[in-house]
């Protein structure tokens, strides 16, 4: 199926998204705006462990979701969630998506422990899920909630182009949280010394960068373009003697 010209549009602002947020706040800066891309009651960001059916992170938006007082029964039947369960049994891969009207009836999913205990209370009846990663006994799942049956193939289309994103998205987040976490054990904090032989610019491009900005979101904040962002940035490096940004988001870290 073909999608419109406002769906691809739409489909950048996530990617926009993702790539703008803070360190910490990917998940939800994504979730918030993917909600708006494919129409649901709640979506979730989902890491789990399989072997011991245990949630390694959990995002949802709205995050009153996440406070929600029959959450620990979804603990509780966590290995009972359709998708958690197929990844487990290998029918589902990383890279593919599906719906729980895929996997099972109305009548079977009515029937589970994990619909009575928990979903049936959220009014969930039906889940489009994007499996970001399924392999080495853990999953990481981004879940749409309706309280209706049925995703459309409008729907699973812009599902299946943001996927490749989404899998970019988690990978470089883990890969800079180990580069910054190993360059840190190797580094010092930035001196008084050396943020006096900085520019006024450059102190609010540092600034801009130890909050998790990335050179576009830099170029915005400070109404300047992004090339100007990095030409700033090398002579922060060359002033601080650090080889690149994630060496100095290290020494930043540990300030």
């Amino acid at each position: 199926m073909s999608v419109r010209a406002n769906d691809l549009t739409r489909l950048l602002d996530v990617v926009a998204a993702m790539n703008d947020a803070p360190d910490g706040g990917f998940e939800r800066a994504m979730l918030t705006s993917a909600a708006e891309l494919i129409a649901c009651d709640t979506v979730s960001y989902n890491e789990h462990r399989l072997d011991t059916w245990q949630e390694l992170r959990c995002v949802v938006e709205p995050s009153y979701v996440e406070r929600s007082p029959v959450r620990r029964e979804y603990l509780r039947h966590l290995g009972g969630h359709p998708p958690v369960e197929a990844c487990a049994r290998g029918r589902l891969a990383t890279g593919d998506t599906t719906s729980l009207s895929d996997l099972m009836t109305q009548r079977e999913y009515r029937r589970l422990p994990i619909y009575a205990d928990y979903f049936r209370h959220r009014g969930v009846e039906d889940q489009l899920v994007a499996v970001v990663k399924a392999r080495d006994l853990r999953t990481v799942l981004v879940v749409f909630s309706r309280s209706r049956r049925g995703f459309g193939d409008r729907d699973r289309t812009v599902l299946r182009l943001l996927l490749p994103h989404l899998q970019h998205a988690v990978r470089h987040r883990r890969r800079l949280a180990a580069l910054t976490s190993s360059v840190a054990n190797r580094t010092t904090p930035l001196g008084p010394d050396v943020w006096d032989r900085l520019t006024e610019r450059e102190r609010d491009i540092v600034t801009c960068l130890a909050s998790g900005g990335t050179d576009q979101k830099i170029a915005r904040t400070l109404a300047i373009s992004p090339r100007t962002v990095g030409k700033h940035l090398e002579n922060v490096y060359r002033k601080v003697n650090v080889p690149g940004r994630v060496a100095l988001v290290a020494q930043l870290a540990v300030a």
